[in-house]
């Protein structure tokens, strides 16, 4: 009875240790470059495009990632100046089916559509916006310096492709400093 009792224990620690080993330790891990990169473009009416590069430095694959590009603007209304307004930027890519384990020089670019934002976030910017915003001549710069605080984070959902386990990865907050050119 004592050696059942025993196994039962050691198998329940074991166990323990191992979901220990594979839930916290070999697991997929993404890391955001520091800066978004303005590249000339001829394909935006704007002249540039905006990139967010990130990698998988982890130990496995992710698959299934879902981008969500959020731009968090604080007093853009006159009446709120202490209200935070969110405005979500469309994605190039928002559905990524995998990323492996990317070594050195291996990354992963999103590119920012800026002039591609819903008729709804963009009837709560300012006119001479949404008029840039039409006819696609507005910058991230232009974003950015709205109201008293603004930035923008990108949020990054996928699974472990080994235990399935859903992850979300968020960038930091970009702000208009972190724009650099390329």
């Amino acid at each position: 009875m004592i050696e059942i009792t025993l196994g039962f224990i050691l198998g329940i620690i074991a166990s323990f240790f191992a979901w220990l080993i594979v839930s916290r330790f070999i697991i997929p891990s993404l890391i955001f470059f520091p800066n978004i990169y303005k590249e000339i473009s001829d394909e935006n009416p704007s002249g540039y495009r905006y990139l967010i590069r990130f990698k998988n430095k982890g130990s496995r694959n992710i698959i299934d990632l879902e981008l969500i590009a959020k731009l968090r603007i604080k007093g853009l209304y006159e009446h709120k100046k202490s209200a935070w307004k969110a405005i979500y930027i469309p994605i190039d890519d928002n559905r990524i089916p995998t990323i492996g384990i990317q070594k050195k020089y291996k990354r992963t670019v999103v590119q920012l559509c800026i002039s591609k934002i819903t008729d709804e976030a963009k009837a709560s910017l300012p006119e001479n916006l949404q008029i840039k915003v039409e006819t696609g001549k507005i910058t991230l710069e232009e974003l950015l310096n709205l109201g008293v605080e603004t930035n923008l984070q990108l949020f990054i959902f996928g699974y472990d492709s080994f235990s399935g386990s859903r992850k979300l990865f968020e960038s930091k907050l970009f702000t208009v400093n972190d724009i650099i050119k390329e």
